[in-house]
């Protein structure tokens, strides 16, 4: 038997470990990106942003930590009048993140296949969060862990705080 298809994994592996960033600190710049939206459309973090704090949330449709989370980010998105924009950027799915965010009523700007924002950004598990300020710098990271109340509560300071509310 050949080695060859042995060799090309541990490749595929390492090329994929080099890729994943260190994760994003409070301070650090959010580096800007492009994904399609569930209906296909192109959404850039920088231009669809309007100049105002954002959520990014990176989950996937199994993740319990994720299913746990959700309801009390929509609460925090209705409570604050959407104000502020709210992306579900889904990673490692294997499942349908359309219709879970159908079936939820989440009205999050749901964004597919964004691995590799996940990569650039240094998330390597779900949940993510992410809040980036109106000039594109880091104001929290979720730390592994973080119960969903804790997180909401950190995100909703975050977001008052990065447009002087």
């Amino acid at each position: 038997m050949s080695a060859k298809p042995y060799l090309a994994c541990i490749v595929l592996m390492l090329s994929c470990i080099s890729i994943n960033a260190e994760p994003l600190n409070v301070g650090d710049r959010a580096p800007n990106w492009t994904l399609n939206n569930a209906d296909g459309s192109r959404v850039s973090l920088y231009s669809d942003a309007g100049g105002q704090p954002v959520v990014l949330l990176f989950w996937a449709t199994w993740c319990p930590f994720c299913r746990a989370l959700m309801p009390e980010l929509e609460s925090l998105k209705q409570e604050l009048d959407n104000r502020y924009r709210f992306y579900a950027l889904n990673i490692f799915e294997d499942s349908d993140p359309v219709a879970h965010m159908r079936e939820n009523n989440y009205t999050f700007t749901l964004l597919v296949d964004a691995d590799p924002v996940a990569a650039d950004y240094g998330v390597t598990g779900t949940p993510g969060v992410i809040v980036v300020s109106a000039d594109k710098q880091v104001l929290y990271s979720r730390k592994s862990g973080s119960k969903p109340d804790a997180v909401r509560a950190a995100v909703k300071s975050a977001l008052l705080s990065g447009d002087g509310s």
